[in-house]
């Protein structure tokens, strides 16, 4: 999963150089994996670190724990509750540029095709 979603910014480049829309769907659909629903209350109104966490991954759109047979059980290196690893490659460098190209193409970002 890490390097799928590591792989938005490179289909990006490719729609860069290229001006295929293929390539700018490719990581929008990529990209709808780090869509995340509303979280019951605000991020600083958790008491525990294991409430925070179980609400953290109930509004995430990643695979879970359940997703890779061989894990064990454990929850994967890309969960939303590990955001370091998946969100640094992802949201550092790829998605500031998508969402650049999707704005500048025309897209409505309220309401993506590729979603």
């Amino acid at each position: 999963m890490e390097s799928y979603l590591a792989s938005i910014h490179p289909l990006v480049v490719a729609y860069d150089l290229t001006g295929s829309p293929e390539f700018l769907t490719e990581a929008c659909v990529r990209a709808a994996y780090l869509r995340t629903d509303e979280m019951e209350r605000p991020f600083d109104n958790y008491t525990t670190q294991r409430e925070l966490v179980t609400q953290m991954e109930a509004v995430s759109s990643l695979p879970g724990r359940d997703s890779d047979p061989f894990a064990g059980g454990r929850m994967p290196n890309w969960a939303f509750s590990s955001g370091v690893r998946v969100f640094g490659w992802t949201h550092a460098f790829g998605l500031p540029y998508l969402i650049d190209r999707l704005q500048s193409s025309g897209w409505r970002m309220d309401g993506l095709p590729c979603a």
